[in-house]
């Protein structure tokens, strides 16, 4: 049987980057986004609060944008205004 979610995943960077698409963010520019520090970032992604992030090499992870528009609509976490 073919696991389509797993299959997605793991073409979704070649779709990316051949159509030059932007869906996806680093913990730098996350970090930027929501005014924190990348630290803050990475503890939130080991916590699980990005749950569709994905890494291209075991340096190089991405947080979907649709990840990051859910944790601003999340009450529970407080943002840098």
């Amino acid at each position: 049987m073919v696991n389509t979610k797993k299959m997605a995943k793991e073409i979704k960077p070649f779709i990316r980057d051949a159509l030059g698409l932007e869906f996806d963010v680093t913990p730098t520019q996350a970090a930027t986004e929501f005014g924190v520090t990348p630290k803050t970032i990475r503890q939130w992604l080991k916590d699980g609060l990005f749950p569709n992030a994905w890494q291209k090499s075991p340096r190089k992870t991405y947080i979907p944008m649709e990840d990051m528009d859910a944790l601003k609509k999340d009450k529970r976490i407080r943002l840098a205004a």
